[in-house]
């Protein structure tokens, strides 16, 4: 059921949490339209480099999103991969992104993301 309907194009959330990784100290910038590849965002954290799959749907986000981002860390060559959602995820994404180490978050999770990634502080 996850992935269904867009809340909006999905420019919105993507401008939104590019500036509020760009706010916790990272390098970041959109990629782009509908051919990103599965990664709306690439950022970088003193190094370390992450994809942002971002999903503004009305219904939770289901596999499909993981499986996205993955496609976005692989094309990409990230060290991380993530997915964002205000509506949080399906019990089918969990499971996917437990397995293949996909971070799950809601955008206000994005300010502290370099924490829970372990990041080394900048420099």
């Amino acid at each position: 059921m996850g992935d269904a309907l867009p809340r909006s194009d999905g420019v919105e959330l993507e401008i939104s949490c590019n500036d509020a990784l760009k706010r916790a100290g990272w390098k970041s910038r959109r990629t782009g339209g509908s051919g990103d590849r599965g990664c709306d965002i690439l950022a970088n954290y003193n190094g370390y480099t992450l994809c942002v799959q971002c999903k503004d749907t009305y219904a939770t986000v289901g596999s499909q999103g993981v499986q996205q981002a993955l496609a976005g860390q692989a094309y990409y060559k990230t060290n991380y991969a993530a997915v964002v959602s205000r509506t949080g995820f399906t019990e089918s994404a969990r499971e996917v992104a437990k397995m293949t180490r996909v971070e799950l978050l809601h955008p206000s999770d994005l300010s502290t993301l370099h924490l829970k990634l372990r990041l080394p502080k900048k420099r």
